[in-house]
């Protein structure tokens, strides 16, 4: 067998071969993959979502625009003929086609210090376009990060519930027997029945929250955001995930909206320009050709002409569109410095937030925990010798149950500032600009 024929199978049976790396790059992602790699989240956004590739068409639209703004206007062709007799001729016996003529022109009209900044304008509305798509996608990925986080969020927590109100179920059907045997009153036995219903209640209410949660996740992403229990997800273990966030990014430069702004006032600038253009008159050169058949007449046969004309602008000299350009600039400049600063205040708000947030969990996930799970063990302990009473250890359930809720909703909050830090400081549109 020769050697290339060899070489060339092994290539084939090697690209036919199951590659889970690859079915990983071109299948679909699942949830929690998407939360725990940005740049994973980035790229399936950039080609899955819709909204982005209505921007991607934007951007496609104002290439076009820029083409448009370069062509030159199309000449004018005249055709024209006279001198038909609508009665009878002087010299009698003339007819239609011993005294018409015929007229052939052809117009072309050429700007004057116009097609430039009008190109630059179209220039200007592509980046502008182009900004708008990182700020739309840099968007998207927040929301789809939210939509997830939100799904795993309302899953952890009706997991908490379920296991509660399962436990307590239990604790239950061992509390009936006793009644039976009359080591506890009807009274105390009811509270539980109480306690149990409260918290099956609470844990229907996660569920459905959570049903709905991962519907509007889907809607969203266009595949199910349900999240496999073998990936074993929880807050916790996407807090870990997460990167460190800078504090020294640049607003201006790394936050989208905000260059979109300064971008838009070019435009504008570049629109007054072409506005005061206006003023200067476009002139019309036309070359003509003649055919008169009224030679008896003595007219000449064949003639030509050339003429020029430039239109007087008096009445519309582009000051009044000018002005408008020119005030819309100014405009957006000013927007530019206030969502700027709207954007530092947000910044340091958020990251106040984190820090206080964070300290909470620090505190609540471990101490607080340790020591809730500690008098839980002990009550329940007590309360089967009975030396604790049944309203020790209800109390003792509930609070250690809270707790647990509380440290779900701490490092929810967590996660919600982080995402909204992140869209602030720009961290995602960079990664975009950079794909």
């Amino acid at each position: 067998m020769p050697k290339n024929f060899s070489f060339r199978l092994a290539i084939l049976l090697l690209a036919l071969a199951p590659s889970s790396s690859l079915a990983t790059e071109i299948g679909t992602p699942s949830p929690w993959d998407l939360m725990t790699s940005p740049e994973l989240l980035v790229d399936w956004v950039l080609q899955n979502d819709v909204m982005v590739s209505a921007a991607q068409a934007n951007v496609d639209a104002a290439s076009a625009q820029i083409k448009q703004a370069g062509v030159f206007q199309n000449p004018s062709f005249e055709f024209s003929m006279g001198n038909m007799p609508a009665g009878k001729t002087v010299s009698r016996g003339l007819g239609f086609n011993e005294v018409a003529y015929y007229e052939f022109s052809l117009e072309q009209t050429f700007e004057i210090g116009k097609r430039r900044p009008r190109i630059s304008s179209a220039k200007a509305a592509k980046k502008a376009s182009e900004i708008e798509l990182v700020h739309t996608a840099a968007q998207r990925i927040h929301d789809v990060r939210k939509a997830i986080g939100r799904v795993l969020y309302f899953k952890e927590k009706a997991a908490l519930l379920a296991s509660q109100a399962a436990e307590n179920q239990t604790i239950l059907d061992l509390e009936n027997q006793r009644l039976l045997l009359g080591d506890i009153s009807p009274n105390d036995y009811s509270r539980l029945q109480l306690d149990s219903l409260e918290l099956v209640t609470d844990a229907r209410q996660a569920t459905t929250d959570y049903q709905a949660a991962l519907a509007s996740c889907t809607a969203l992403l266009g595949i199910s955001c349900e999240i496999a229990d073998s990936e074993s997800p929880t807050l916790a273990k996407l807090l870990e995930h997460a990167p460190n966030l800078p504090t020294d990014v640049s607003t201006e430069h790394s936050r989208p909206d905000i260059a979109l702004l300064g971008q838009l006032a070019l435009v504008a600038e570049h629109e007054q320009r072409l506005a005061s253009r206006n003023k200067i008159p476009d002139p019309s050169i036309f070359v003509g050709y003649t055919h008169d058949r009224f030679t008896i007449a003595d007219n000449l046969s064949h003639t030509f002409s050339v003429g020029i004309f430039i239109p007087l602008t008096f009445a519309n000299t582009g000051r009044h569109e000018a002005a408008a350009a020119g005030a819309k600039a100014i405009e957006q400049r000013a927007l530019q410095r206030q969502l700027k600063r709207e954007a530092e205040a947000e910044i340091a708000e958020l990251n106040t937030q984190l820090a206080a947030l964070t300290k909470t969990n620090a505190l609540f996930s471990t101490e607080a925990v340790q020591q809730s799970t500690a008098v839980l063990e002990g009550t329940v302990k007590g309360f089967n010798q009975g030396t604790k009473s049944m309203t020790d250890l209800l109390l003792a359930r509930r609070t250690h149950t809270n707790l647990g809720l509380k440290v779900i909703d701490i490092q929810y909050q967590i996660f919600v500032v982080t995402n909204q830090l992140r869209m602030a400081l720009g961290l995602d549109a960079e990664i975009v600009q950079n794909r």
